[in-house]
């Protein structure tokens, strides 16, 4: 019977234990007090390139994404919720909405995603022939 209940026991710790992706959707996305506005980050990103880990995206005034990811370009779209979320639909990364927000920390600039920061670059205009 101790054995038995044991089993049980050793069963829903590890049920606890398998991991789940990420949501990174809109709703998913945590809005805080530091984030942006959504105005402040289409001044930010709209019309401009933006440096990220494995390359860049430039984010066109229409709403289009276009990009270098590991040395592959990419499209997709872009918009900014009312919050400040700010998600992306990417064909490369499986063409699901991808959500990340600003946050405005001692006058520096973060992009907050999956719970991590990342300071990112803005550099004005198309840039992407740099990457």
């Amino acid at each position: 019977m101790v054995r038995n209940i044991s089993l049980v026991v050793l069963a829903v710790a590890l049920a606890g234990c398998v991991s789940k992706p990420a949501d990174t959707s809109a709703e998913a996305t945590v809005v805080s007090a530091n984030t942006l506005t959504k105005d402040e980050v289409l001044v930010r990103v709209s019309g401009n390139t933006e440096e990220w880990s494995k390359g860049a995206g430039y984010y066109a005034t229409d709403g289009a994404l276009f990009g270098v990811w590991e040395g592959k370009d990419l499209e997709g779209t872009w918009a900014v919720k009312e919050n400040g979320v700010m998600c992306t639909k990417v064909e490369l990364w499986g063409n699901e909405e991808d959500c990340h927000t600003y946050e405005s920390v001692d006058g520096r600039v973060f992009l907050r995603y999956e719970g991590k920061s990342f300071e990112r670059e803005i550099k004005p205009g198309n840039q992407l022939d740099t990457f």
